[in-house]
């Protein structure tokens, strides 16, 4: 616990920091991620086939479900994020939508 007596697992959202593409530059994600210990990632934002896919294929190094949200990303070139889907589904990842995600 901190010093007003809230503790890492009352957090209500954790924000993660970062000053490149890849949010795994950030050193501290990598703690984050193990003390949470998830089991699903549901991924969503801009740019497809920059950021997103940086998140995603550092989440499915992990070992745990990782879902895109497809109409929940967005690319800069249609043609390069039909790719980025094609590659993240390849390496196991999961695309889903926002219906399914909050159905």
């Amino acid at each position: 616990a901190n010093e007003a007596g809230v503790g890492f697992e009352d957090a209500a959202q954790y924000v993660v920091e970062k000053q490149a593409l890849d949010c795994f530059t950030n050193v501290r994600l990598r703690e984050l991620l193990e003390r949470l210990g998830a089991e699903r990632y549901v991924v969503y934002g801009v740019v497809t086939e920059y950021c997103v896919r940086c998140a995603v294929m550092g989440l499915l190094g992990r070992g745990a479900r990782v879902e895109m949200v497809v109409d929940g990303v967005m690319a800069l070139s249609e043609e390069a994020g039909r790719k980025t889907l094609e590659e993240f589904v390849g390496a196991g990842g999961v695309l889903t939508t926002v219906a399914e995600v909050v159905g």
